[in-house]
């Protein structure tokens, strides 16, 4: 089985007109971003409510429980949220003694992020309850398609983290000016 398959892109003039073939469940793009919104959602009500923190917060309190000690500009990367999110969410960890920040000795522009020790233990007992979050997740999934899902997941983060992104212009479809019309 080859890794890298390519499939043909449609001409504009094969195109799926709105309402036509394409199905919601057979757009990756749709899947990954539904999925993204349900578990996001379900999840920064369920931690606010349980744990008093929210999405970001606790998505950086997992990036640390995972590195220890890192700049804001490295979990920014992990994460893949903007510079602007992981500050708020540093501020805010910060702010409620979960989180200690030190000068970086490599570059003293940067500071290191870490929980403190009460942040510790907010991550020790809020990552039972992600990991069980996520056994549910899974649980209609074999261990083998488990497997399989992590490997494709992390070849799509891969590659998306590369920022070598598919930039289709070739398939743009180009209208007259007259073509565009607008309501009066």
């Amino acid at each position: 089985m080859s890794t890298n398959c390519r499939r043909d892109v449609k001409s504009p003039s094969e195109a799926v007109e709105p309402g036509g073939i394409e199905e919601f469940g057979q757009s990756i793009g749709y899947l990954l971003g539904a999925i993204s919104n349900i578990l996001s959602t379900g999840g920064s009500r369920f931690y606010r409510h349980h744990f008093g923190i929210g999405l970001s917060e606790w998505r950086l309190m997992w990036v640390l429980g995972i590195d220890p000690a890192i700049t804001a500009r490295r979990a920014s990367e992990i994460m893949g949220l903007d510079k602007a999110a992981v500050s708020r969410a540093v501020a805010g960890l910060e702010h409620r003694g979960l989180l200690q920040a030190t000068p970086d000795p490599a570059d003293n522009r940067q500071r290191l992020i870490a929980l403190s020790p009460s942040g510790s233990d907010l991550y020790r007992r809020m990552i039972v309850v992600s990991r069980e979050r996520q056994h549910r997740l899974l649980a209609p999934l074999s261990d083998e398609e488990q497997r399989v899902l992590a490997a494709l997941l992390r070849r799509l983060h891969a590659h998306v983290a590369s920022g070598e992104l598919f930039d289709p212009p070739s398939v743009l479809v180009k209208t007259e000016p007259d073509a565009v019309r607008t309501r009066d």
